[in-house]
């Protein structure tokens, strides 16, 4: 549901969580560098690692630039935030320079919020933005044990496939 959240006219759009608690979705910009820490700190030490297929403690200051100093057509980020602002998901999608019509997606929700359907409606939210800016499918890199983000995304069109990759992560390519 698209609507605008009042106080903040940066919203783009708010979600009701399956439990009905009311979250608010906007555009992540260059000011949300804190928030973007704040909210990896409140993942898991698994859940890090699910979002960057690799150990992560904190974020360097180059990754909070690259991860909020967006266009919004080519790399989009949202955020999703409880009425108090407290961030409890990212979802981004980055567009492959040879691959046009295709973007890689990422989402990280965190450990306390998971299971309540943000993920789902991120998402949601994260391929509406895509189709507009002309995206066609979203390419997701995954562990191969992580069922819940491979579910997600073949929930989002009628045609996906799945490649085993090294290292134990699959490649999940679903269309818009």
């Amino acid at each position: 549901m698209t609507a605008v959240y009042p106080g903040d006219s940066r919203v783009i759009d708010v979600l009701r969580t399956r439990d009905g608690e009311l979250l608010t979705v906007r555009p992540i910009e260059p000011a949300d560098k804190a928030e973007l820490e704040r909210h990896l700190q409140h993942l898991g030490e698994r859940s890090r690692y699910q979002r960057f297929l690799r150990p992560i403690r904190q974020l360097t200051e180059r990754d909070l630039a690259y991860f909020t100093e967006l266009d919004h057509r080519d790399h989009e980020g949202l955020i999703a935030e409880t009425p108090e602002g407290d961030p409890i998901g990212v979802a981004r999608y980055i567009r492959l320079p040879d691959r046009p019509g295709v973007a890689e997606m990422a989402m990280a929700i965190t450990d306390d919020w998971q299971g309540r359907g943000v993920g789902t409606a991120l998402l949601r939210i994260l391929a509406e933005r895509a189709r507009t800016a002309d995206v066609r499918s979203f390419l997701g890199i995954c562990l191969t044990e992580n069922f819940d983000m491979q579910q997600l995304l073949r929930q989002l069109g009628p045609s996906s496939t799945t490649k085993p990759l090294r290292d134990g992560t699959v490649e999940v390519e679903v269309q818009l």
